[in-house]
């Protein structure tokens, strides 16, 4: 991991305006979760917006928003040339957004989510323990998947979209097999591990999705390190 690459990419994350929305997304997801529970003083349905709002959709929301803006408008505006003129192997650069969307997402995506949970049933923290575990895994397979995306496509943002609304949301929903191929759905079989009534209806094994989350994640570099080899080369032409 190269610092001063991970540093410029938080400068990045923060320094445009998807910042505000990566901001409002957490607050409205906790707030909201907070909201209900007190009008319904249910915890199951404060939870279930927690769930539905927070992990299903917050998430891979905040994922998509910081994992693109770390390096698609570099390759945008051809930028990224000047980044890949320096003597860094393009794996590190890789890396080094990797890490630094991950963490974001950490920050605004997985962190909000836990913290719902445990205001919306403070009596059973490992509620909020299954979603902070499952979340970080998922936050790394969305993140290492967008950012391929951005190194291969300027609609990055577009295709992400379509992935998490049709995908993951419908497809998988109604198709058995594609939940093999679904980053929600291995998020799903992790929470069952930890909690089983947050996710009743799992049906993948927890050593699959973190294994799928690890492929994911490993080839999402590789491809991403390739795909930056050769903007660097075409750009040197």
């Amino acid at each position: 991991m190269n610092l001063t690459i991970a540093r410029l990419a938080w400068q990045a994350v923060c320094g445009r305006r998807r910042f505000w929305a990566m901001l409002i997304i957490p607050v409205v997801v906790v707030g909201l979760a907070a909201l209900v529970t007190a009008m319904t003083g249910d915890s199951d349905t404060g939870m279930s917006v927690v769930h539905t709002l927070g992990f299903i959709t917050a998430l891979p929301l905040v994922a998509l928003l910081v994992t693109t803006s770390v390096l698609g408008p570099e390759i945008d505006d051809g930028s990224v040339v000047y980044l890949l003129s320096k003597p860094i192997k393009r794996e590190v650069v890789a890396i080094s957004k990797f890490l630094t969307a991950w963490a974001a997402t950490g920050l605004f995506g997985v962190l909000p989510v836990a913290l719902a949970a445990l205001i919306v049933d403070f009596s059973h923290p490992v509620k909020a323990l299954a979603f902070l575990v499952a979340g970080i895994a998922v936050a790394a397979a969305y993140c290492g998947l967008f950012l391929a995306l951005s190194t291969l496509t300027r609609h990055a943002v577009v295709l992400g979209l379509l992935y998490v609304f049709v995908w993951e949301a419908t497809m998988s929903t109604l198709l058995e097999r594609i939940r093999f191929f679904s980053v929600r759905a291995w998020g799903y079989a992790i929470l069952a591990l930890i909690d089983k009534p947050l996710s009743p209806t799992s049906t993948l094994s927890v050593s699959y999705a973190l294994i799928a989350c690890a492929v994911v994640v490993v080839l999402s570099l590789f491809i991403a390190g390739q795909r930056l080899r050769g903007l660097s080369v075409k750009g040197e032409e």
